[in-house]
Protein backbone atom coordinates (compact mmCIF):
# COMPACT_ATOMS: atom_id res chain seq x y z
CA UNK A 1 0.00 0.00 0.00
CA UNK A 2 2.67 2.56 1.29
CA UNK A 3 5.21 1.33 -2.57
CA UNK A 4 1.68 2.22 -4.34
CA UNK A 5 0.89 5.39 -2.72
CA UNK A 6 4.54 6.58 -3.36
CA UNK A 7 4.72 5.38 -7.06
CA UNK A 8 1.26 7.26 -7.53
CA UNK A 9 2.70 10.16 -6.20
CA UNK A 10 5.69 10.27 -8.25
CA UNK A 11 3.96 9.88 -11.07
CA UNK A 12 2.03 12.95 -10.55
CA UNK A 13 4.61 15.41 -9.78
CA UNK A 14 7.20 13.72 -11.82
CA UNK A 15 6.06 11.67 -14.59
CA UNK A 16 5.07 8.63 -15.68
CA UNK A 17 8.44 7.21 -17.06
CA UNK A 18 10.73 8.72 -13.89
CA UNK A 19 8.15 6.44 -11.75
CA UNK A 20 8.25 3.11 -13.52
CA UNK A 21 11.98 3.12 -13.35
CA UNK A 22 11.86 3.87 -10.27
CA UNK A 23 9.04 0.84 -9.73
CA UNK A 24 10.90 -1.82 -11.38
CA UNK A 25 14.25 -1.09 -9.15
CA UNK A 26 11.96 -0.82 -6.16
CA UNK A 27 10.65 -4.45 -6.58
CA UNK A 28 13.76 -5.81 -6.46
CA UNK A 29 15.07 -3.74 -3.80
CA UNK A 30 12.24 -4.13 -1.56
CA UNK A 31 12.58 -8.26 -2.42
CA UNK A 32 15.82 -8.14 -1.77
CA UNK A 33 15.15 -6.80 1.33
CA UNK A 34 12.40 -8.78 2.42
CA UNK A 35 14.61 -11.60 1.82
CA UNK A 36 16.81 -10.35 4.01
CA UNK A 37 14.75 -9.38 6.80
CA UNK A 38 13.15 -12.60 6.77
CA UNK A 39 16.49 -14.48 7.78
CA UNK A 40 17.73 -12.19 10.24
CA UNK A 41 16.06 -13.79 13.45
CA UNK A 42 17.63 -16.99 11.90
CA UNK A 43 20.60 -15.36 11.85
CA UNK A 44 20.69 -14.12 15.22
CA UNK A 45 19.89 -17.40 16.99
CA UNK A 46 22.50 -18.97 15.08
CA UNK A 47 25.42 -16.32 15.49
CA UNK A 48 26.50 -14.21 18.58
CA UNK A 49 27.17 -10.64 19.01
CA UNK A 50 30.50 -11.10 19.04
CA UNK A 51 30.71 -12.63 15.75
CA UNK A 52 28.36 -10.29 14.09
CA UNK A 53 31.09 -7.55 15.55
CA UNK A 54 33.82 -9.65 13.80
CA UNK A 55 31.51 -9.42 10.57
CA UNK A 56 31.33 -6.12 11.02
CA UNK A 57 34.53 -4.97 10.93
CA UNK A 58 35.47 -6.78 8.11
CA UNK A 59 32.12 -5.30 6.00
CA UNK A 60 33.09 -2.13 7.67
CA UNK A 61 36.97 -2.33 5.90
CA UNK A 62 35.41 -3.25 2.57
CA UNK A 63 32.56 -0.36 2.28
CA UNK A 64 35.24 2.12 3.01
CA UNK A 65 37.36 0.98 0.16
CA UNK A 66 34.89 -0.67 -2.47
CA UNK A 67 33.67 3.28 -3.63
CA UNK A 68 36.87 4.28 -4.72
CA UNK A 69 37.92 0.97 -6.06
CA UNK A 70 37.30 2.88 -9.79
CA UNK A 71 38.55 5.93 -8.85
CA UNK A 72 34.91 7.48 -9.39
CA UNK A 73 35.01 7.31 -13.05
CA UNK A 74 31.96 4.79 -12.81
CA UNK A 75 29.69 7.90 -11.97
CA UNK A 76 30.60 9.41 -15.43
CA UNK A 77 29.38 6.81 -17.42
CA UNK A 78 25.78 8.21 -17.32
CA UNK A 79 27.04 11.65 -18.61
CA UNK A 80 28.46 11.31 -21.92
CA UNK A 81 25.59 11.94 -25.18
CA UNK A 82 27.88 9.35 -27.06
CA UNK A 83 28.10 5.73 -26.08
CA UNK A 84 31.74 5.13 -27.22
CA UNK A 85 32.88 7.81 -24.78
CA UNK A 86 31.04 5.58 -22.04
CA UNK A 87 31.99 2.75 -23.33
CA UNK A 88 35.78 3.78 -22.54
CA UNK A 89 34.91 4.98 -19.25
CA UNK A 90 33.34 1.78 -18.58
CA UNK A 91 37.04 0.27 -19.61
CA UNK A 92 38.85 2.83 -17.35
CA UNK A 93 36.79 2.08 -14.54
CA UNK A 94 37.50 -1.58 -14.83
CA UNK A 95 41.33 -0.31 -15.33
CA UNK A 96 40.74 1.17 -11.38
CA UNK A 97 39.51 -1.76 -10.25
CA UNK A 98 42.09 -3.58 -10.99
CA UNK A 99 44.43 -1.45 -9.50
CA UNK A 100 42.65 -1.10 -6.40
CA UNK A 101 42.80 -5.04 -5.84
CA UNK A 102 46.50 -5.04 -6.50
CA UNK A 103 47.41 -2.17 -3.86
CA UNK A 104 44.43 -3.57 -0.83
CA UNK A 105 45.82 -7.28 -1.61
CA UNK A 106 49.10 -5.73 -0.52
CA UNK A 107 48.15 -4.22 2.16
CA UNK A 108 45.23 -6.31 3.91
CA UNK A 109 47.12 -9.83 3.10
CA UNK A 110 50.49 -8.84 3.65
CA UNK A 111 50.14 -6.69 6.21
CA UNK A 112 47.01 -8.12 7.88
CA UNK A 113 48.97 -9.59 11.18
CA UNK A 114 49.85 -5.71 11.56
CA UNK A 115 46.67 -4.62 11.31
CA UNK A 116 44.56 -7.15 13.71
CA UNK A 117 47.97 -5.96 16.34
CA UNK A 118 47.83 -2.66 15.64
CA UNK A 119 43.74 -2.69 16.63
CA UNK A 120 44.14 -5.35 19.21
CA UNK A 121 41.85 -8.22 17.88
CA UNK A 122 44.00 -11.28 16.59
CA UNK A 123 41.17 -13.11 15.06
CA UNK A 124 41.05 -10.25 11.72
CA UNK A 125 44.26 -11.69 10.51
CA UNK A 126 42.61 -14.70 9.47
CA UNK A 127 39.95 -13.20 7.30
CA UNK A 128 41.60 -9.74 6.30
CA UNK A 129 42.30 -11.55 2.75
CA UNK A 130 38.05 -11.49 1.92
CA UNK A 131 38.64 -7.55 2.49
CA UNK A 132 40.59 -7.48 -1.39
CA UNK A 133 38.68 -9.62 -2.49
CA UNK A 134 34.93 -8.07 -1.85
CA UNK A 135 36.02 -4.86 -3.18
CA UNK A 136 37.19 -5.87 -6.61
CA UNK A 137 34.17 -7.89 -6.75
CA UNK A 138 31.97 -4.61 -5.72
CA UNK A 139 33.54 -2.47 -7.91
CA UNK A 140 33.50 -4.30 -11.17
CA UNK A 141 29.31 -4.75 -9.86
CA UNK A 142 29.36 -0.88 -9.55
CA UNK A 143 31.18 -0.07 -12.81
CA UNK A 144 28.50 -2.26 -14.79
CA UNK A 145 25.79 -1.21 -12.78
CA UNK A 146 25.71 2.52 -13.96
CA UNK A 147 26.55 1.21 -17.88
CA UNK A 148 23.29 -0.62 -16.74
CA UNK A 149 21.74 2.68 -15.39
CA UNK A 150 22.34 4.46 -18.67
CA UNK A 151 21.04 1.75 -20.72
CA UNK A 152 18.01 1.95 -18.28
CA UNK A 153 17.90 -1.70 -17.68
CA UNK A 154 16.13 -1.22 -15.01
CA UNK A 155 14.07 -4.47 -14.49
CA UNK A 156 17.25 -6.84 -15.29
CA UNK A 157 18.85 -4.85 -12.67
CA UNK A 158 16.50 -5.79 -10.16
CA UNK A 159 16.62 -9.35 -10.93
CA UNK A 160 19.81 -9.07 -10.02
CA UNK A 161 19.40 -7.27 -6.97
CA UNK A 162 16.99 -10.32 -5.55
CA UNK A 163 19.12 -12.81 -6.67
CA UNK A 164 22.79 -11.95 -5.06
CA UNK A 165 20.55 -11.31 -1.87
CA UNK A 166 19.21 -14.96 -2.24
CA UNK A 167 22.62 -16.28 -2.43
CA UNK A 168 23.76 -14.35 0.16
CA UNK A 169 21.18 -15.09 2.67
CA UNK A 170 20.81 -19.10 2.00
CA UNK A 171 24.62 -19.19 2.31
CA UNK A 172 24.40 -17.61 5.67
CA UNK A 173 21.79 -19.41 6.94
CA UNK A 174 23.13 -23.00 5.61
CA UNK A 175 27.02 -22.02 7.35
CA UNK A 176 24.91 -20.97 10.74
CA UNK A 177 23.02 -24.32 10.83
CA UNK A 178 26.63 -26.05 10.37
CA UNK A 179 28.16 -24.24 13.55
CA UNK A 180 30.43 -22.28 11.41
CA UNK A 181 30.81 -18.87 13.50
CA UNK A 182 31.61 -15.79 12.11
CA UNK A 183 32.95 -17.42 9.18
CA UNK A 184 29.42 -18.05 7.62
CA UNK A 185 28.27 -14.30 7.89
CA UNK A 186 31.68 -13.61 6.01
CA UNK A 187 31.72 -16.58 3.21
CA UNK A 188 28.16 -15.66 3.00
CA UNK A 189 28.64 -12.28 1.87
CA UNK A 190 31.54 -13.14 -0.48
CA UNK A 191 29.10 -15.29 -1.77
CA UNK A 192 25.92 -12.78 -2.68
CA UNK A 193 28.49 -10.79 -4.14
CA UNK A 194 30.01 -12.83 -6.46
CA UNK A 195 26.45 -13.79 -7.57
CA UNK A 196 25.42 -10.21 -8.17
CA UNK A 197 29.05 -9.42 -10.09
CA UNK A 198 28.46 -12.42 -12.48
CA UNK A 199 25.18 -11.76 -13.51
CA UNK A 200 25.90 -8.26 -14.01
CA UNK A 201 28.82 -9.17 -16.26
CA UNK A 202 26.21 -11.20 -18.01
CA UNK A 203 23.60 -8.56 -18.35
CA UNK A 204 25.83 -6.15 -20.17
CA UNK A 205 27.88 -8.21 -21.94
CA UNK A 206 24.49 -10.32 -23.11
CA UNK A 207 23.06 -6.59 -24.42
CA UNK A 208 26.36 -4.39 -25.11
CA UNK A 209 29.42 -6.24 -24.84
CA UNK A 210 29.97 -5.68 -28.89
CA UNK A 211 29.41 -2.44 -28.65
CA UNK A 212 31.67 -1.27 -25.84
CA UNK A 213 34.30 -3.60 -26.88
CA UNK A 214 34.18 -1.95 -30.54
CA UNK A 215 34.40 1.59 -29.27
CA UNK A 216 37.09 0.75 -27.24
CA UNK A 217 40.07 2.83 -27.72
CA UNK A 218 43.67 3.83 -25.74
CA UNK A 219 43.39 7.34 -26.81
CA UNK A 220 39.94 7.95 -26.18
CA UNK A 221 40.41 6.18 -22.43
CA UNK A 222 42.99 8.67 -22.31
CA UNK A 223 40.45 11.21 -23.57
CA UNK A 224 37.71 10.68 -21.21
CA UNK A 225 40.23 10.02 -17.95
CA UNK A 226 41.07 13.61 -18.71
CA UNK A 227 37.80 15.03 -19.10
CA UNK A 228 36.46 13.90 -16.27
CA UNK A 229 39.28 13.88 -13.97
CA UNK A 230 37.24 15.96 -11.43
CA UNK A 231 35.86 12.34 -10.53
CA UNK A 232 39.19 10.72 -9.00
CA UNK A 233 40.89 14.49 -8.13
CA UNK A 234 37.53 15.23 -5.96
CA UNK A 235 35.42 12.47 -5.82
CA UNK A 236 37.60 9.64 -4.47
CA UNK A 237 38.45 11.92 -1.38
CA UNK A 238 34.73 12.93 -0.87
CA UNK A 239 33.53 9.60 -0.62
CA UNK A 240 36.33 7.70 0.87
CA UNK A 241 35.83 10.82 4.09
CA UNK A 242 32.05 9.64 3.34
CA UNK A 243 32.78 6.22 3.91
CA UNK A 244 34.68 6.97 6.88
CA UNK A 245 32.08 8.81 8.72
CA UNK A 246 29.68 6.22 8.19
CA UNK A 247 31.89 3.30 9.33
CA UNK A 248 33.21 5.60 12.04
CA UNK A 249 31.27 3.94 14.50
CA UNK A 250 32.30 0.34 13.92
CA UNK A 251 35.77 0.75 14.14
CA UNK A 252 35.61 3.15 16.88
CA UNK A 253 33.68 1.20 18.66
CA UNK A 254 35.53 -1.79 17.78
CA UNK A 255 38.26 0.18 19.39
CA UNK A 256 37.08 1.34 22.73
CA UNK A 257 34.47 -1.41 23.02
CA UNK A 258 34.67 -5.46 22.69
CA UNK A 259 33.90 -6.82 19.80
CA UNK A 260 29.76 -7.87 21.10
CA UNK A 261 29.00 -4.11 21.24
CA UNK A 262 30.48 -3.80 17.62
CA UNK A 263 27.56 -6.89 16.69
CA UNK A 264 25.19 -5.17 18.38
CA UNK A 265 25.61 -1.78 16.92
CA UNK A 266 26.10 -4.03 13.55
CA UNK A 267 22.42 -5.59 14.07
CA UNK A 268 21.14 -2.63 14.67
CA UNK A 269 22.51 -0.73 11.86
CA UNK A 270 22.23 -3.98 9.26
CA UNK A 271 17.84 -3.65 10.04
CA UNK A 272 17.55 -0.01 9.43
CA UNK A 273 19.59 0.09 6.49
CA UNK A 274 18.58 -2.72 4.56
CA UNK A 275 15.19 -0.74 3.66
CA UNK A 276 16.79 2.79 3.49
CA UNK A 277 19.99 2.05 1.40
CA UNK A 278 18.07 -0.43 -1.09
CA UNK A 279 14.71 1.78 -1.69
CA UNK A 280 17.46 4.90 -2.09
CA UNK A 281 19.88 3.72 -3.77
CA UNK A 282 17.04 2.33 -6.61
CA UNK A 283 15.91 6.22 -5.88
CA UNK A 284 19.30 7.98 -6.62
CA UNK A 285 19.98 5.54 -10.05
CA UNK A 286 17.26 6.54 -11.79
CA UNK A 287 16.93 10.32 -10.39
CA UNK A 288 21.22 10.75 -11.03
CA UNK A 289 20.12 9.33 -14.81
CA UNK A 290 16.95 11.75 -15.15
CA UNK A 291 18.41 14.65 -13.58
CA UNK A 292 21.50 14.08 -15.80
CA UNK A 293 18.98 14.31 -18.26
CA UNK A 294 17.40 17.34 -17.00
CA UNK A 295 21.21 18.98 -16.51
CA UNK A 296 21.60 18.39 -20.34
CA UNK A 297 18.27 20.12 -21.49
CA UNK A 298 19.03 22.73 -19.05
CA UNK A 299 15.52 22.03 -17.30
CA UNK A 300 14.61 22.73 -13.50
CA UNK A 301 16.87 20.83 -11.59
CA UNK A 302 15.40 22.55 -8.54
CA UNK A 303 12.29 21.90 -8.76
CA UNK A 304 12.51 18.55 -9.93
CA UNK A 305 14.77 18.39 -6.67
CA UNK A 306 12.49 19.38 -4.04
CA UNK A 307 9.56 17.40 -5.11
CA UNK A 308 11.36 13.97 -4.52
CA UNK A 309 12.75 15.61 -1.29
CA UNK A 310 9.61 16.61 -0.32
CA UNK A 311 7.56 12.71 -1.30
CA UNK A 312 10.83 11.28 0.30
CA UNK A 313 10.15 13.07 3.49
CA UNK A 314 6.19 12.63 3.42
CA UNK A 315 6.63 8.93 3.13
CA UNK A 316 9.33 8.51 5.52
CA UNK A 317 8.24 10.33 8.62
CA UNK A 318 5.61 8.46 9.96
CA UNK A 319 7.23 4.83 9.99
CA UNK A 320 10.85 6.42 11.25
CA UNK A 321 8.83 7.45 14.10
CA UNK A 322 6.84 4.51 14.78
CA UNK A 323 9.53 2.32 15.05
CA UNK A 324 12.17 5.02 16.89
CA UNK A 325 9.68 4.76 19.31
CA UNK A 326 8.94 0.77 19.48
CA UNK A 327 12.30 -0.53 18.40
CA UNK A 328 13.48 -1.69 21.48
CA UNK A 329 10.51 -4.35 22.02
CA UNK A 330 10.41 -5.16 18.46
CA UNK A 331 13.52 -6.03 18.26
CA UNK A 332 13.76 -8.25 21.42
CA UNK A 333 11.01 -9.98 20.31
CA UNK A 334 12.26 -10.72 16.72
CA UNK A 335 15.89 -11.22 17.80
CA UNK A 336 15.99 -12.96 20.68
CA UNK A 337 16.66 -11.43 24.24
CA UNK A 338 21.10 -11.94 23.43
CA UNK A 339 19.75 -8.88 21.05
CA UNK A 340 17.63 -6.55 23.97
CA UNK A 341 20.25 -3.24 23.05
CA UNK A 342 20.92 -3.75 19.30
CA UNK A 343 17.00 -2.44 19.71
CA UNK A 344 18.35 0.70 21.60
CA UNK A 345 20.63 1.80 19.11
CA UNK A 346 18.07 1.02 16.30
CA UNK A 347 16.21 3.83 18.16
CA UNK A 348 18.92 6.22 18.74
CA UNK A 349 19.88 5.84 14.66
CA UNK A 350 16.74 6.26 13.06
CA UNK A 351 16.52 10.13 12.62
CA UNK A 352 19.89 9.78 10.89
CA UNK A 353 19.05 7.27 8.59
CA UNK A 354 15.49 8.74 7.76
CA UNK A 355 17.53 12.48 6.75
CA UNK A 356 20.62 10.31 4.83
CA UNK A 357 16.91 8.45 2.63
CA UNK A 358 15.36 12.05 2.52
CA UNK A 359 18.89 13.29 1.44
CA UNK A 360 19.09 11.11 -1.79
CA UNK A 361 18.37 13.44 -4.34
CA UNK A 362 20.15 16.69 -2.86
CA UNK A 363 23.68 14.18 -2.95
CA UNK A 364 23.26 12.91 -5.96
CA UNK A 365 23.48 16.10 -7.61
CA UNK A 366 26.96 17.08 -6.58
CA UNK A 367 28.63 15.06 -9.50
CA UNK A 368 26.09 16.26 -12.12
CA UNK A 369 26.63 19.82 -11.48
CA UNK A 370 29.98 19.01 -11.00
CA UNK A 371 30.86 20.62 -7.73
CA UNK A 372 33.43 17.97 -6.59
CA UNK A 373 35.21 20.55 -4.74
CA UNK A 374 32.33 21.68 -2.71
CA UNK A 375 31.62 18.28 -1.91
CA UNK A 376 35.38 17.60 -1.14
CA UNK A 377 34.74 20.58 1.52
CA UNK A 378 31.40 19.58 2.76
CA UNK A 379 32.57 16.01 3.01
CA UNK A 380 35.47 17.12 5.35
CA UNK A 381 33.50 19.10 7.80
CA UNK A 382 30.74 15.87 7.78
CA UNK A 383 34.17 13.56 8.70
CA UNK A 384 35.25 15.89 10.94
CA UNK A 385 31.88 16.73 13.02
CA UNK A 386 31.55 12.42 13.15
CA UNK A 387 35.03 11.91 14.10
CA UNK A 388 34.72 14.51 16.86
CA UNK A 389 31.27 12.92 18.35
CA UNK A 390 32.65 9.04 18.34
CA UNK A 391 35.68 10.39 20.30
CA UNK A 392 33.45 12.04 22.99
CA UNK A 393 31.75 9.11 23.19
CA UNK A 394 34.06 6.55 23.09
CA UNK A 395 36.26 8.55 26.16
CA UNK A 396 32.93 8.57 28.31
CA UNK A 397 32.90 4.96 27.26
CA UNK A 398 29.32 4.41 27.30
CA UNK A 399 28.57 2.87 24.11
CA UNK A 400 25.06 4.04 23.45
CA UNK A 401 25.86 7.98 24.20
CA UNK A 402 28.23 7.30 21.67
CA UNK A 403 25.85 5.74 19.05
CA UNK A 404 23.28 9.06 19.96
CA UNK A 405 26.17 11.94 19.49
CA UNK A 406 27.06 10.13 15.93
CA UNK A 407 23.44 9.93 14.95
CA UNK A 408 22.48 13.39 16.24
CA UNK A 409 25.44 14.82 14.41
CA UNK A 410 24.57 12.92 11.35
CA UNK A 411 20.87 14.14 11.38
CA UNK A 412 21.98 17.85 11.17
CA UNK A 413 24.24 17.53 8.44
CA UNK A 414 22.07 15.56 6.26
CA UNK A 415 19.62 18.70 6.91
CA UNK A 416 22.57 21.06 6.07
CA UNK A 417 22.73 19.09 2.52
CA UNK A 418 19.30 19.50 1.49
CA UNK A 419 19.04 23.39 2.16
CA UNK A 420 22.56 23.79 0.62
CA UNK A 421 21.94 22.22 -2.48
CA UNK A 422 18.11 23.86 -2.52
CA UNK A 423 20.00 27.22 -2.63
CA UNK A 424 22.94 25.94 -5.38
CA UNK A 425 20.26 24.37 -7.93
CA UNK A 426 18.32 27.38 -7.55
CA UNK A 427 21.46 29.66 -8.57
CA UNK A 428 22.65 27.97 -11.96
CA UNK A 429 25.50 30.52 -12.56
CA UNK A 430 27.17 28.56 -9.22
CA UNK A 431 27.43 25.70 -11.56
CA UNK A 432 30.78 24.83 -13.47
CA UNK A 433 30.23 24.41 -17.03
CA UNK A 434 33.03 21.81 -17.52
CA UNK A 435 31.00 19.04 -19.08
CA UNK A 436 30.52 20.66 -22.71
CA UNK A 437 31.29 18.32 -25.48
CA UNK A 438 34.82 18.62 -26.84
CA UNK A 439 35.18 17.45 -30.91
CA UNK A 440 37.02 14.36 -30.52
CA UNK A 441 40.68 13.56 -31.35
CA UNK A 442 40.58 12.63 -35.24
CA UNK A 443 43.76 10.32 -35.02
CA UNK A 444 41.45 8.33 -32.72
Amino acid sequence: MLKTKFLELLERTIGKKFAANIAKLLSGAVLGMAIGFLVTPILARFYTPDEFGLYGIITALVGTFAGISAFRYGMAIVLPKDDSDAANLVALSLLGVTFTGIWTCIVFIGGGDLIALAYEKPELSKWLWTVPLLIVLTGVYESLRFWSTRKQRFGAMSTILVSAAIGSAASKVIAGSQKYNHSGLIVGQIIGQAVGTILMIGLVFKTSGRNILDALSFGRIKAMGKKYIDFPKYNVPVTLLNALAKNLPVFGLGFYFPNAIVGLYSMAFLLLKAPVFLVSNALRQVFYQRASEIFHEKGDLYSETMKLTKITFAVAILPASIFAFFATPLLETFLGSNWTEAGIYASVLTPYLMMMFVSTPAASLFPILNLQRWNLIWQVFSFGGTLLAITIGGITKKPVFTVAIFSAVGTILQVVLILGMAYVTKRPHLWKDSYEEKPKDKSD
